[in-house]
């Protein structure tokens, strides 16, 4: 869902995702526990996206996928997909990071749905033929993340640290050899 306002930082909440380009300056989330951010960048176009999703599967709750189908990973990686492609991204180009998955709450390992949310992830992602060039996932602190749509850079925060870079603006560059190749 593209934002035609294209204000200086586009925040994506929880069960949610956004496409963004030039002269947008960044696209971020915050606070993320157990849910997962994918955030995708095009260098031929400017153009990113990020998803902010919280389950891996719609099946776990029908009643709350009916009322926030972006909330659940099987539901929100293909319309996210389908919005990338509808602006004219291309996935298989993207630089992609996944960000998030830890795990907020000691218990059984059933519960740990940040590691359920990630391997559900992985699987949606592969299965569209998207590649990930950088996870920060698992762990046990809050991490926000942030998109630069000018440049590709991609920023986190975990915990209480410094920011610092998950994905250098120069990598995407570097990788435009590689990718003009797909």
């Amino acid at each position: 869902m593209i934002d035609p306002l294209s204000p200086r930082e586009i925040v994506v909440g929880v069960g949610d995702f956004r496409v963004a380009r030039a002269p947008s300056r960044y696209l971020a989330t915050y606070g993320l526990g157990s849910c997962v951010a994918v955030v995708m960048f095009d260098w031929r176009l400017r153009a990113g996206a990020l998803l902010h999703v919280m389950m891996p599967d719609s099946s776990i709750a029908p009643h709350k996928a009916r009322k926030h189908p972006l909330a659940f990973i099987d539901i929100a990686v293909p319309r996210m997909i389908d919005a990338v492609k509808e602006i004219g991204m291309s996935p298989r180009r993207s630089t992609c990071c996944v960000v998030g998955g830890a795990s907020m709450i000691a218990g059984p390992e059933h519960f740990e749905i940040g590691k359920r949310n990630v391997t559900a992830l992985r699987k949606a992602l592969a299965h569209h033929g998207i590649r990930i060039d950088r996870e920060e996932v698992g762990g046990h602190e809050f991490r926000s993340v942030r998109l630069d749509v000018n440049n590709g850079a991609v920023t986190m925060h975990k915990g209480s640290a410094r920011e610092f870079v998950l994905i250098q603006p120069s990598a995407v560059l570097l990788s435009i050899d590689k990718l003009t190749s797909l």
